[in-house]
Formats: structure tokens, sequence, C-alpha cells
């Protein structure tokens, strides 16, 4: 599932070839929707990263649904369980994904679902850490990040 594009067919055609390849081997499947390599759900199904609840979160949790109602294992990355979107635009000076530099500054792609997740507050570091100079994030966390702060999420009754 983690490189299907939001297509029925697309789903249907994963979910079969993997169920086929388990058969008889007494082994279960393990479903992914995001990890550390992939452009956030959130944003590959519909969403820019600056727009808040819409297309692409809709789409993101009817795909968490699905994943979670499979037999097998489910893998949820960090930040799916918030909706977090994809951070598109971190500037190249923080990026330190190595196929970024090794591309000569081109491939643009893993850096922006590693950003720290906002556990708390309203601005960076939001609860990631402390907050001082010496302690502050490897990556920075957007502003937008304080509308899907963990703690936001735990008082919303909808989350």
């Amino acid at each position: 599932m983690l490189s299907a594009p939001w297509d029925p067919d697309a789903f249907r055609k994963v979910i079969s070839e993997a169920m086929q390849d388990i058969a008889g081997t007494g082994s279960t499947v393990t479903w992914v929707l995001n990890n550390h390599d992939q452009v956030r759900t959130v944003t590959r199904y519909g969403e820019p990263a600056t727009e808040g609840s819409g297309l692409g979160a809709a789409r993101a949790r009817a795909a968490a649904l699905l994943m979670l109602a499979l037999p097998g294992a489910a893998y949820i990355y960090q930040g799916e369980e918030l909706g977090l979107p994809e951070v598109v635009d971190l500037p190249d000076d923080v990026l330190t994904d190595p196929i970024f530099h090794r591309t000569g500054s081109r491939a643009r792609i893993r850096d922006g679902c590693r950003v720290p997740l906002p556990w708390s507050g309203q601005a960076s570091p939001f609860g990631f850490t402390p907050g001082a100079e010496s302690a502050k994030p490897w990556l920075p966390q957007p502003e937008y990040f304080a509308e899907y702060a963990t703690d936001r999420a735990l008082a919303d009754t909808r989350s």
C-alpha cells in the first residue's frame, strides 16, 4: 500500500497480490502507508501542506481505516496518527537527507516527512525539545504544526 496511488483499483491490486504472496505460508502481511522515505499520505493523496484538513486528510484517514481492517499487522509511521502533512518548504540549508546532497540538491524527497513531531504548545519546538538553542530540532517545524500538536488532538473529541 505504501506506493499505491489514491485509486481503488490500485489498492485492490496491492491487497490481492500481498494476500496471494503469503497464501499457504502461515505468515501475515505487514501493511504500510507511510514511512521515512515517502511523502506523507495526507500530501500524497491530494492536499498541500499548508491548507489544513481537507481532501488529502480525508483520504489518508480512509486509507488508514482500510489498512487497519485488513488481516495482518499495521505499521503507523510517526505523525500519521496526527494527520501530519509533508513539510514541502524546508530551506535547502537545513536539509539533511544524503540523497539530496548526492544528487546536487535536486532530489528533495525525504526530509519533509522527517520533521520532528509537534507534541505540545503553539510554537516550535512544540515540546519536542526544551527549546534551548543547544537542543533545537534537527529540522525546523513549520508554524502550522501547532494545529497538529498531540496535546491539541487529545483535547479534540473528534480526534
